[in-house]
């Protein structure tokens, strides 16, 4: 709703209303010929080498350094960096491995487009792997909390939005959406949703997602820790005092280092 509110209103980057999503996205099915459209350009000679490989190849670089930087920092019990996903660490080995890459004049050597559908099938199979994975009887036995959940869910949705309107000057509806799946401790959740106002995932969105992730989860796993040992001696109070602290401090830093992105 919120999305349909933002998109009539003209606030989404790439949507201008919501009449502007094609009918074979609203159906998934496009039958005509003349409309489908192209996955991407081959970089490799198909004889030699299939594109999709290819493709595959190097995506499975970064990802693989970020499974390995995961067990390893595992392994060893770093503090602040044990706990932190291989998809946060992946995001990051990848975006500093393409700068590498296009400052060398190495670009070509991928295609956007045969990427991005890579992705868009992976993020399918993640959503429908999030879906499936949901235990029925636990759901069943614990349906007023998890009632209770869904409210406050659309209240942080609002507030998510709001406070997004507020610090970010651009892509701040993309943006909301991956936070506001993050949040709700369900990654799938904010890609599902992005994909509605960014099908081929043109914003920076999922990028600035991974650096926010990786900066903030090992802030998070102390401010978990002090809060934990602050309930047990101090009770709520400190606890709640302290959260309000650190999100005036994180508003506060916000406004004063603006996060902004030029369209291109």
């Amino acid at each position: 709703m919120l999305i349909n509110i933002a998109a009539r209103k003209g606030q989404t980057a790439l949507l201008e209303s919501p009449k502007e999503i094609p009918e074979e996205l609203r159906k998934g099915i496009c039958r005509d010929e003349a409309k489908r459209k192209v996955i991407g350009k081959s970089v490799t000679a198909w004889d030699v080498l299939d594109p999709i490989s290819y493709t595959l190849c190097l995506i499975a670089i970064p990802t693989l350094s970020g499974i390995m930087m995961r067990r390893l920092f595992t392994a060893y019990s770093v503090v602040g960096f044990k706990d932190v996903g291989a998809y946060a660490w992946a995001l990051t080995v990848s975006a500093v491995l393409w700068l590498f890459v296009e400052r060398c004049g190495f670009g070509w050597i991928l295609d956007r487009d045969i990427k991005n559908r890579i992705v868009g099938t992976m993020v399918d199979f993640l959503v429908v792997a999030a879906i499936i994975s949901l235990p029925l009887k636990a759901v069943s036995q614990y349906i007023f909390p998890i009632a209770v959940l869904v409210v406050c869910g659309m209240v942080g949705a609002v507030v998510m939005f709001f406070l997004g309107k507020w610090l970010l000057s651009d892509y701040w509806v993309e943006r909301s959406i991956m936070t506001f799946g993050q949040c709700t401790g369900v990654t799938a959740t904010g890609l599902l949703l992005l994909r509605i106002v960014d099908p081929d995932f043109k914003s920076p969105a999922v990028t600035a997602w991974g650096f926010s992730y990786l900066l903030a989860f090992p802030v998070f796993s102390i401010y978990m820790g002090i809060g934990a040992v602050m309930m047990m001696t101090r009770g709520y109070l400190g606890f709640v005092l302290l959260s309000v602290i650190i999100m005036i401090v994180a508003i506060w830093s916000v406004r004063l280092f603006p996060i902004s992105e030029k369209n291109k």
